[in-house]
């Protein structure tokens, strides 16, 4: 089972509001991120930390001691148990009425402290996360994602590895105030201590920020998980893009086609690049420039408006964030005076707003 390199973790204390998650996910940048690149892990809204979910998991809960996630276990019956798991199932509902199925967005994890946990995992064909001290629920079998283990130990995760999950999550590496209840951090040598002993993937945790992704992939991570710097930050959006692209670059170049929230996507030649070991990217009717240094944007953007017209575009979408305005402030100056360009506007709302530059190129002579 192929396992993102990205977590995104729900905060805490969300409860039934949802709202800061859906307009997350709704928000038209995140339709450049590619399918199942990353994982949405909804954790108990009211705990603050794993130990906490871990004795709700356990509470009231068939469990099996000692058995593989996979092993066949029978599934257990019931429905979800609270509001707050019904609020999640309501989201998700929402989600799909607005054009969402299993192809876009990301993997969906429910963290064994939710209660009815299993059953709404089912029910979401979603993945399990489990703390570290959980047992085992009955109907683990019947997960149709993966399955991990939250760890904070050499000793748990090569434990958790033996049970068979699908991949561990490490931590905390740096101090951060969700995960003080353990104590001093891991750090970077623990981390890679850890990845050297088990053969699962395993992801970071705890203080991670944009420029920590790399220190732990660095060591020997898989990935990382986040929480506060997304949600703490002012454009969660842009945020959440520059962290899947930091944890796994790969994952934009491989990608063909755009989702259906941006159109039908073009064919035709690819961006040229001077670099022998660049990725080539098929040109599409848009790009995002998130992934490149702002150093290289009005390059970037050059040389992709060049491929769209030969490719017969007539009208590209550039996706350049909000944040202060500066990236668009540049690019707009720049499209003023472009040959290739005959007209640009500001996106409409659905489609970025002022985070994204609708561009009519002048039709190709040739």
């Amino acid at each position: 089972m192929k396992i993102p390199r990205f977590m995104l973790i729900t905060p805490p204390g969300v409860g039934r509001r949802t709202k800061p998650i859906r307009e997350l996910l709704l928000h038209p940048d995140l339709a450049s991120v590619p399918p199942a690149s990353w994982m949405l892990q909804w954790r108990d809204p009211d705990s603050r930390s794993d130990k906490e979910s871990a004795s709700q998991a356990g509470a009231g809960v068939s469990v099996v001691p000692a058995s593989p996630p996979h092993a066949g276990i029978p599934a257990s019956a019931g429905s979800p148990a609270n509001m707050d798991t019904c609020a999640l199932l309501e989201l998700r509902s929402e989600l799909e009425t607005r054009g969402w199925n299993e192809g876009r967005g990301p993997i969906w994890q429910i963290n064994a402290g939710l209660p009815g946990a299993v059953d709404t995992a089912q029910r979401l064909k979603a993945g399990l996360h489990l703390p570290e001290s959980a047992p085992l629920p009955i109907g683990i079998d019947k997960v149709h994602g993966p399955v991990g283990r939250s760890t904070h130990s050499l000793d748990a995760a090569r434990a958790a590895e033996q049970e068979g999950v699908d991949y561990l999550i490490f931590g905390p590496i740096f101090a951060t105030p969700s995960k003080a209840a353990y104590g001093t951090p891991q750090g970077l040598k623990q981390l890679q201590k850890v990845t050297a002993a088990v053969s699962v993937p395993v992801l970071a945790v705890g203080g991670i920020d944009l420029k920590r992704v790399a220190k732990c992939v660095d060591a020997g991570a898989h990935g990382v998980a986040v929480i506060r710097e997304v949600w703490d930050s002012q454009e969660p959006s842009e945020m959440l893009l520059r962290l899947v692209a930091a944890a796994d670059p790969g994952a934009f170049s491989a990608r063909g086609t755009s989702s259906a929230a941006d159109g039908d996507a073009g064919s035709g030649d690819a961006v040229p690049s001077a670099d022998p070991d660049a990725v080539e990217l098929p040109i599409e009717d848009f790009i995002d420039l998130h992934y490149f240094r702002p150093k290289e944007i009005l390059d970037v953007v050059d040389a992709y408006l060049e491929a769209a017209q030969e490719a017969g575009f007539t009208e590209v979408r550039l996706i350049h964030g909000k944040g202060k305005g500066f990236q668009r402030d540049r690019i707009q100056t720049m499209l003023d005076s472009h040959a290739r360009v005959d007209s640009f506007r500001d996106a409409p709302a659905h489609r970025g707003h002022w985070g994204a530059t609708i561009v009519t190129l002048v039709k190709s002579s040739r």
